[in-house]
């Protein structure tokens, strides 16, 4: 794997793209970390978005969990942006929400969705 980039760039990539604020991906973080035991502040945060610190593994994998990008692209390794970056601003809306949701109101919405594109699929569990 080349690196092509740094944290910091692919960071602020992501953040123009997503049309997110520090607070809003520390908001995003939130239950991650709760999840990992990891601690992630605005102060952290920030020296990773102005390149002073790179994130280390825990923070890393919150980090790319929360921006739906994987870990090795941000830390500037891979020549590909993730699949988030090319998806319109109705669909990273959708995805942020269903990410949100519980395990039953994912499947109700699977659901829905299934059977709204005519597909039976949504039934069986």
């Amino acid at each position: 794997m080349k690196k092509t980039a740094t944290t910091a760039e692919r960071l602020n990539l992501i953040m123009q793209k997503q049309g997110l604020k520090q607070a809003e991906i520390l908001e995003k973080c939130k239950p991650l970390c709760e999840k990992y035991d990891v601690k992630l502040d605005k102060s952290s945060l920030s020296q990773y978005i102005s390149g002073r610190n790179i994130p280390r593994e825990g923070k890393l994998k919150v980090l790319a969990q929360a921006l739906n990008v994987d870990e090795a692209w941000l830390l500037g390794y891979d020549e590909e942006e993730p699949v988030f970056a090319a998806l319109d601003e109705d669909e990273k809306d959708l995805i942020n929400i269903f990410r949100n949701f519980d395990r039953k109101r994912k499947h109700y919405l699977m659901t829905y969705l299934y059977k709204l594109s005519g597909d039976e699929e949504g039934d069986e569990e």
